[in-house]
C-alpha cells in the first residue's frame, strides 16, 4: 500500500520534477515507479536525494518541507537548479570549458575550476557546458534546452537582455 501511495505522490509531482532536472525525475520514477520490478532499487537515499536536489528550482527549501524521524537531514543545497526554458545566463566570462553528462556535472567542472567566482552554468543537451562569473541578464530566452544553475546568492533569474538599438 505504501509503495503505491509513494508512487501516487510521484506520478503527479514527477512532471514539474523533470522541468527541473531530467536526471532526478528519472531517478525518481526508477525507484517508485508501481511498475518497477524491485521497489526502490536504488535506495531511500537515492531518491531523498534527487527530491531534494530539485528544491531550490520548485522554490522550496528544506525547512519547508521539514524532516521525518530516522531519515537522513535535509540540506538546501549551495546552488540553484533553475532547469530548463529561461534561457541563458549572460556574463563577461561565458567561457565553454568542456562537455558533461548533465548540468550538475557543468556545475561541478566549473566550480572545481573557477571556485567562489562561478555565479552560473549554462548547460546544452549537446553536453557543452558554460561557465559564468555573473548572471546580469537572460539571453536566447526562446530556446527551452538551455539548463541552468546559479550559486544560492543568485535568488531569482534576472530580466532578459536587451540588445542596443542600431545607430
Amino acid at each position: 500500500k505504501s509503495w503505491a501511495e509513494g508512487w501516487a505522490f510521484a506520478a503527479a509531482i514527477l512532471p514539474r520534477i523533470d522541468q527541473c532536472s531530467s536526471t532526478a525525475a528519472a531517478t525518481i520514477k526508477t525507484n517508485i515507479d508501481i511498475a518497477a520490478a524491485t521497489p526502490m532499487a536504488g535506495g531511500f537515499a537515492a531518491v531523498q536525494s534527487a527530491i531534494e536536489s530539485t528544491y531550490a528550482c520548485l522554490g522550496i527549501t528544506c525547512a519547508d518541507v521539514g524532516t521525518r524521524s530516522g531519515f537522513a537531514a535535509c540540506i538546501d543545497p549551495t546552488n540553484n537548479d533553475w532547469g530548463t526554458g529561461n534561457g541563458w545566463c549572460m556574463s563577461d566570462l561565458d567561457k565553454m570549458i568542456g562537455s558533461t553528462s548533465d548540468a550538475g556535472a557543468c556545475w561541478t567542472m566549473c566550480e572545481n575550476t573557477y571556485g567562489s567566482d562561478l555565479v552560473a552554468i549554462d548547460w546544452t543537451p549537446d553536453g557543452d557546458c558554460y561557465c559564468q562569473d555573473a548572471c546580469e541578464c537572460m539571453d536566447d530566452t526562446e530556446d527551452s534546452d538551455h539548463h541552468v544553475i546559479t550559486s544560492s546568492a543568485v535568488a531569482s533569474l534576472p530580466n532578459e537582455c536587451v540588445s542596443a538599438c542600431p545607430a
